[in-house]
């Protein structure tokens, strides 16, 4: 949540995570719940929570999410989605529940072109770390990059919002 503990729903752990199929190239994001303390998870909804939309930016991968509920009681889910080697930018899609999300804008709302340390396409690949509210009310997001200066090895970029989507 939007105090880094845990979400629990109705006394149930939620986790979001990434799903494939067809050989890993078609990546979506599920969500399950634990009603042990994290012991046995079980898919919920079955299907997933968001997936890629052929023609869209995100397509083929819609993964590695991070979801935090936020104050105003959206739940606020950002993600990795693009073609590996064409480009991959990180994305924000809005639930009221937690289980059926809908993208936020047609764009993602970060690609490497924001980012003059980040690699650009083919190269360019983008994966959301976490979300964590800071001091001032800002909101910080990490995430993982290719850098330009190092040789394209991965490193830590941060981006920080007033509202969580922009």
């Amino acid at each position: 949540d939007e105090n880094g503990y845990l979400v629990k729903e109705n006394g149930d752990l939620v986790m979001y995570y990434t799903g494939s199929c067809q050989k890993g190239m078609l990546q979506s994001v599920g969500r399950a719940i634990s009603r042990d303390d994290g012991v046995n998870w079980k898919k919920y909804p079955e299907h997933p929570v968001l997936e890629p939309i052929k023609g869209n930016w995100d397509y083929p991968m819609a993964s590695t999410a991070w979801v935090t509920k936020c104050h105003d009681g959206f739940y606020r889910l950002y993600y990795q989605g693009g073609f590996p080697e064409v480009n991959v930018a990180i994305g924000l899609a809005k639930s009221t529940d937690g289980k059926l999300f809908k993208r936020i804008g047609e764009k993602p709302i970060l690609n490497s072109y924001d980012f003059s340390g980040l690699a650009k396409p083919p190269h360019a690949s983008m994966g959301v770390i976490n979300i964590a509210r800071l001091f001032n009310g800002q909101n910080l997001m990490t995430f993982e990059g290719k850098s330009i200066n190092h040789q394209g090895l991965g490193q830590i970029f941060g981006a920080v919002s007033d509202d969580f989507e922009s």
